[in-house]
Order: structure tokens, then C-alpha cells, then sequence
């Protein structure tokens, strides 16, 4: 990303903050709201800051933290920011830094090619591994370097800090990590398709995976317990809602008909891990249980996809997809509902490009020019964004990057 064009004009960035509390205040949908949405925060990356009025209502999660790439003759950096809960800029520092002059005894090397950095939303910590390397490099809070460890695998560390996933290259083995990097627990499948990791270090499951066989993996990384569910159907994508055991799964099977032969369609599965407490009487550690679920909605597709659908399932038990590149499907309370979004969008805008997220009541949907945010009854924030290439949730706080800076929104429970 470049720095510099983060410096916008003030009178537009505050028509567009004015022209957001005139949205939250007129609904775009007839439905009630259950939530609204309201802008609290905007930091520029030439350090100017926008607010809307009422900071003690919307003040955000302490240390925010967020990177701006840079590519200097063949060597990537990072530069991290990290603000605090007003959106105030604390400290700034680049990882990996410049080779320092006495490296310890026991550091083979330093980082000196492209890589790539992986930390919690608080910045407790940060990895850099390199695309290829024998060595990752372990830095603290505040950008000092702590130690190399021999890996070779993807990591990435779960927003809460509390652990850190390991992929292997061929996406067939997985491990659970200490922040320390020391392996806690790890499985096997036949390709992983997809993952989703816990945001609360307190969630009943800290991970759940796909494999493209219908393996279905939840995991208890401290008390190192992993549980399997056999769809045995393929499987494109998941979500999960990590506290409940739910998932939901975009699956490929035969469509059953009377007057046609079975034709292979795409499905949307709902389902829910039985009580994993009934099956570890006689579990050894870390001994992978077998798993049966329940079946609570079954959605068949008009087609089988040839792309991997953006799932959320939200803890407020309703899920969105998108059946189109401007489609979107709800489903809540057993009832389905689409809402086209052709009129805000480009006839360019590809399905691929979506990504989504559940924040709090709320499930946020975007790609690099454009968010929306739902609710259960529908459609209840939207707006534009700048090559945007980050989003995430803290508590019930929403943030986007993108090439102008951070955007910080408040889901206000009504």
C-alpha cells in the first residue's frame, strides 16, 4: 500500500461522516432496525483525525493495531501502527527491522527477503516467517526482536493471541501453537479447505476446519481434545459459531428428481456438533473423537459452484452467502430472504472477491471498494471503501483498511 495517498481533503471526509449519521437516522430498509451502525473514528495516514461528536459513547477497544507493506530493493517491511481507543496514534515501528549489529550467538540469521507478518488485533505480539525460509522471527509488543525458531509452515495467530495456526504446505496437516510457537495439538485430512478461528480466548471451540473430503474439525487446543465430523460429501467452505458446536458448509451432492436424472448440486447445510461431552469417557489425551451432528436446515443451490461461496453464521443464529455477485441470501428463523445489491455496485464485481465476517447482531460483507453491513431483518449500513485490503471485528467495534486509513464503526444495540 502507499503511504501517501492517504492524505484526503478534510471537507469531503467530513461530508462523508455527515452523510453517514444521516444514514443510520433514515434506514435504508422498511424493516425495523435491530441495530444501528454509526461511525466513530477516522485516522488518516497523514495523521489528521476525524470524529463525530459524544467520544465517551464511542470510544473503542484499546490498541488497535494495523500494517502498511513496503518492498525496498527485493526486502519486505511492515510498518505497525497501533491507536488507541480514540483513534489517537500510539507508536509506530518497522518489523523486520534494519539487521542489527550484534545479532545474539544462537540467531543463524536475519530476515533480508519477502515475507510475510501475522499478530493479534492488540499486538501482543508479532511473527515474521518468509515465503521461503527455513526460520520464522519472534518480535514483542512493541517491536523488539526476541528469537528465530526453525518452521516451515503458514502460520497465523488468532486475533485473541492466545494461540497460533500451522498449516503445512500441502494443506494436509494442521497444528494448534502456544504463542511461543511450541505445538499444543495438531490433525490431519485430506486438503483443507477452509478455517475459521476464535476471536474470544473463552469460546467453547478455539478452531474449526474443512477438509475437502466432508471432514468437519472442531478443537479444544488446552485441553487438547479435537473432535471429527464425517459429512462425507465434498466441501467447499465453513463457518462456524465456535461457542454453540453450529456450522454451516457449502457441501456438493446429487440432487434427487423425479422427472430428471440426479443432477450434482451445490447445497447450504446448517448443522450443529453433538455435545462432545458425552463422548470422552474412555478418550485418551489427545486421542481424535469421532462426532455425530444434528441436521437443522438443508438450502439446495441452483447449480454446482465453481466458486467457493463467502459463508458467516452469526451467534445470533442467522447466516448470509452470496448466490451471485451482487445476490445476497439470508436465512433466519427457517426463512430465507434475497436482497439484491446490483444498484450500489459495478457490473465488474466478482463473487470471488467477497469476503465476510460476523461482528456482534451484525454480519459484515465486503470486497475492496465496497462494505455492508446486515442485520436479521436485512440491509442496515453500507458504504464505500478506498482498495480496501483488511476488516475485522473487536468486541462491537468494526474496522476497515484501506488505502485512505482506518475506518472504526460502532453495532449500537437498540
Amino acid at each position: 500500500m502507499n503511504f501517501f495517498l492517504g492524505i484526503l481533503n478534510p471537507v469531503l471526509v467530513s461530508f462523508s461522516i455527515f452523510l453517514s449519521y444521516i444514514l443510520i437516522h433514515f434506514p435504508l430498509t422498511s424493516y425495523e432496525p435491530i441495530v444501528n451502525v454509526a461511525p466513530v473514528y477516522f485516522y488518516s495516514f497523514n495523521n489528521n483525525l476525524l470524529s463525530v461528536p459524544d467520544e465517551q459513547l464511542y470510544n473503542a477497544p484499546e490498541n488497535i493495531v494495523f500494517d502498511v507493506e513496503y518492498n525496498l530493493n527485493g526486502r519486505q517491511q511492515y510498518k505497525i501502527y497501533k491507536l488507541n481507543k480514540n483513534g489517537l496514534l500510539k507508536e509506530s515501528f518497522l518489523i523486520p527491522y534494519e539487521k542489527p549489529v550484534n545479532l545474539p550467538a544462537d540467531v543463524n540469521s536475519w530476515p533480508s527477503s519477502s515475507g510475510y507478518i501475522t499478530y493479534p488485533y492488540n499486538g501482543s505480539y508479532y511473527i515474521w516467517y518468509p515465503k521461503l525460509g527455513r526460520y520464522v522471527y519472534y518480535f514483542d509488543n512493541d517491536g523488539t526482536f526476541l528469537f528465530e525458531k526453525e518452521n516451515t509452515r503458514y502460520l497465523q495467530s488468532f486475533s485473541s493471541g492466545a494461540w497460533v495456526f500451522a498449516l503445512a504446505g500441502d494443506h494436509s496437516r494442521l497444528h494448534i501453537l502456544k504463542p511461543g510457537l511450541q505445538d499444543v495439538i495438531d490433525t490431519e485430512g485430506m486438503l483443507l479447505i477452509d478455517y475459521e478461528t476464535a476471536s474470544n480466548k473463552d469460546s467453547k471451540f478455539q478452531f474449526c476446519g474443512a477438509f475437502l473430503d466432508g471432514d468437519i474439525i472442531f478443537m479444544k487446543p488446552k485441553e487438547s481434545e479435537k473432535y471429527r465430523i464425517k459429512l462425507k460429501h465434498p466441501v467447499k467452505s465453513i463457518s462456524c459459531d465456535l461457542n454453540s458446536g453450529l456450522f454451516l458448509v457449502q457441501i456438493e451432492k446429487h440432487l434427487k428428481s423425479e422427472k430428471k436424472d440426479e443432477k450434482l448440486t451445490d447445497f447450504l447445510l446448517l448443522g450443529k456438533i453433538k455435545d462432545p461431552e458425552n463422548l470422552k469417557n474412555d478418550k485418551k489425551p489427545e486421542e481424535e473423537v469421532l462426532s455425530e451432528y444434528t441436521t437443522l436446515y438443508e438450502l439446495p443451490l441452483d447449480k454446482s459452484e465453481t466458486v467457493t461461496l463467502p459463508l458467516v453464521l452469526n451467534n445470533e443464529n442467522f447466516f448470509l452467502t452470496l448466490l451471485s455477485n451482487s445476490q445476497v441470501l439470508i436465512f433466519n428463523e427457517q426463512k430465507t430472504k434475497e436482497i439484491s445489491l446490483k444498484e450500489h455496485l459495478a457490473n465488474s464485481e466478482n463473487i470471488e472477491d467477497w469476503r465476510a465476517f460476523s461482528a456482534e447482531k451484525t454480519i459484515v460483507l465486503w470486497n475492496t471498494s465496497h462494505y455492508y453491513i446486515f442485520q436479521k431483518n436485512g440491509l442496515a449500513y453500507f458504504d464505500k471503501l478506498n482498495n480496501a485490503e483488511r476488516a475485522f471485528s473487536s468486541d462491537n467495534f468494526i474496522f476497515f483498511q484501506d488505502s485512505d486509513g482506518i475506518k472504526a464503526l460502532k453495532v449500537i444495540k437498540n
